[in-house]
């Protein structure tokens, strides 16, 4: 015999919490549906053949009401320890949810992304090609920029060779 132990998640990753009742399929590699019925706990042990050959490759399927079906496979399981599968069930109408996003948070946790949400559109293409920067080196304080962008007016200058 070989020992599957079965561990259901939400999408929060944490432990199934509510009451619910899990259908587990369990299916062994000769394709013989070994279990399915319903469990009422998040963490369930099985017991299932040993066959020490391609029908130890089981596949694994976890459905509960008004959440995606989740499965996995191959379980490759053996007799001499016990096989750990985790599977997440995500709800059938998704949403998300920013309640924990405040911004002090975002700002230390993700400082890339706050640059990227607090930094001004570029302007619109004929802006900045409108007339092009001299050649790099040239120092002439005679060509300016003509977007209104400041960011852009500053890559425009630095592209020019105007800034080091």
């Amino acid at each position: 015999m070989s020992t599957l132990q079965i561990r259901i998640f939400d999408g929060t990753r944490q432990l199934f919490s509510a009451p619910a009742q899990f259908l587990v399929t369990i299916t062994d590699g000769n394709k013989t549906q070994r279990v399915r019925n319903f469990y009422p706990d998040n963490d369930i042990t099985f017991d299932l053949p040993f066959f020490d050959n391609f029908g130890d490759n089981y596949t694994v399927l976890v459905w509960a009401d008004g959440y995606q079906q989740a499965g996995f496979t191959p379980v490759t399981l053996s007799d001499q320890a016990a096989k750990v599968l985790d599977i997440m069930l995500i709800p059938k109408d998704p949403g998300f949810s920013f309640a924990a996003a405040r911004w002090d948070a975002v700002s230390a946790s993700y400082p890339s992304s706050v640059v990227m949400l607090t930094a001004q559109p570029p302007p619109p293409a004929t802006d900045f090609f409108i007339q092009a920067p001299p050649p790099a080196g040239n120092k002439s304080s005679s060509v300016k920029p003509t977007c209104s962008s400041p960011f852009m007016k500053a890559r425009w200058r630095q592209l020019a060779g105007l800034t080091a």
